[in-house]
């Protein structure tokens, strides 16, 4: 069943679909966030993908920003997470 995906959620899909990984990845992870939202596993198999180095510097340097960027989104979802677990109790 799909979910009503946050804020944060739609954000780091945006940020998965310009991430220089091949498309088969971006569109499992894309899938997995709208069906069942974003998870630490999830989170951890995105940053596995991006620290791989290719061969290219300037491959290099659009993985390094783009794991950046994905540990920003990640973190503010973590917290966004937190903050709506914290007001049900």
């Amino acid at each position: 069943m799909a979910i009503r995906n946050t804020p944060e959620e739609r954000q780091i899909m945006k940020l998965i679909q310009e991430m220089p990984v091949p498309e088969e990845h971006k569109t499992a992870w894309e899938k997995q966030i709208r069906q069942f939202g974003m998870n630490q596993e999830l989170a951890e198999e995105i940053r596995q993908k991006l620290s791989l180095s290719p061969d290219d510097e300037a491959e290099t340097a659009r993985m390094a920003r783009s794991a950046t960027e994905f540990a920003r989104l990640f973190k503010r979802w973590q917290f966004a997470e937190q903050s709506r677990n914290f007001r049900k109790h």
